[in-house]
C-alpha cells in the first residue's frame, strides 16, 4: 500500500467529510438561518459531538494503516508529530457542538 493507496482509501475520505465538511456545513447553517428551533440546535449539537468521537477513531484507523505501509510519506503526516495537530479537528467540533448545547 502506497501513499496513493492510503489518500484513495475510504477511511481517509471518511476522515475528510466527517472533520471538515459536515461540521462547517452545520455551523454554517447554523450561522445564516435567522430562526433555528431549539431542537434543531441541539440536534446539530449532538452530530457534532457525535462527528467529532468518529473523527478520533477515523485517525486511529489511518494511524494504523500508515504504520502497516513501507511508504514513508504517509508516516510523516499520519504517524508522526503532525497526527497529533490532526486531533485538532475533532477538538474544534466537539468544542463547538458542547458549547451549542
Amino acid at each position: 500500500m502506497s501513499i496513493g493507496d492510503l489518500l484513495a482509501s475510504p477511511v481517509f475520505w471518511a476522515l475528510l467529510l466527517s472533520g471538515l465538511v459536515a461540521p462547517v456545513t452545520i455551523y454554517l447553517t447554523l450561522l445564516i438561518r435567522r430562526r433555528i428551533s431549539r431542537l434543531a440546535v441541539g440536534l446539530c449539537a449532538l452530530v457534532l459531538i457525535v462527528l467529532a468521537g468518529c473523527d478520533v477513531v477515523l485517525l486511529q484507523a489511518l494511524h494504523t494503516l500508515a504504520t502497516a505501509t513501507a511508504s514513508l510519506v504517509d508516516d510523516v503526516v499520519f504517524a508522526s508529530e503532525y497526527r497529533l495537530a490532526l486531533y485538532v479537528l475533532p477538538l474544534i467540533s466537539g468544542g463547538l457542538g458542547v458549547g451549542l448545547l
